[in-house]
């Protein structure tokens, strides 16, 4: 167990990674919450199951998303969690933005066109979020390695002492 978490640390560092972790979890969790939301809506509609209900009424996963997406968020701002608290809340949150991606649509028409044309925006919506955060995620690597290079020439100072100044001392 121990070797298989210090190869994990040295494969993130390896590949200027670390310190995303939060990011490629919540990317991962987005996107096996996105695939296995859409195999289940798709097997239930050709096997003809029951809808999610609650007291009788249909509980759109658009509703279990924003609970999740509000819930993650406060816990985060709230208790500012460190290591696994950072990664549970991570995977909460990207659950439950793909639970409200792959609805998207609902929201915009106000009415259920999960399976009609109009339904492709949430499907759109959710693979242009996708290849935003994973760029985000590249961009974030290429931009620190260019600054780790920099700091080990002493060009520019290390990470931990970047400050903004406003004004003057006095």
């Amino acid at each position: 167990m121990v070797n298989l978490v210090a190869i994990d640390a040295i494969k993130f560092h390896r590949f200027g990674l670390v310190g995303r972790e939060p990011l490629l979890l919540m990317l991962a969790a987005s996107l096996l919450t996105f695939a296995a939301t859409r195999l289940y809506t798709r097997l239930a509609r050709s096997r003809s199951w029951r809808s999610g209900r609650v007291g009788g009424v249909h509980l759109h996963h658009l509703v279990v998303g924003n609970v999740l997406v509000l819930i993650c968020g406060m816990f985060q701002l709230a208790f500012q969690p460190g290591d696994i608290g950072v990664d549970i809340l991570s995977v909460g949150f990207g659950i439950g933005a793909a639970f409200v991606l792959d609805e998207f649509a609902l929201s915009v028409h106000l009415r259920d066109v999960y399976w009609s044309r109009e339904g492709l925006l949430s499907v759109q919506l959710s693979l242009g979020a996708t290849a935003i955060l994973s760029i985000a995620i590249l961009t974030l690597r290429m931009l620190r390695r260019g600054e780790a290079r920099q700091e080990q020439e002493g060009l520019i100072p290390t990470g931990h002492h970047h400050q903004l100044t406003f004004g003057t001392a006095g």
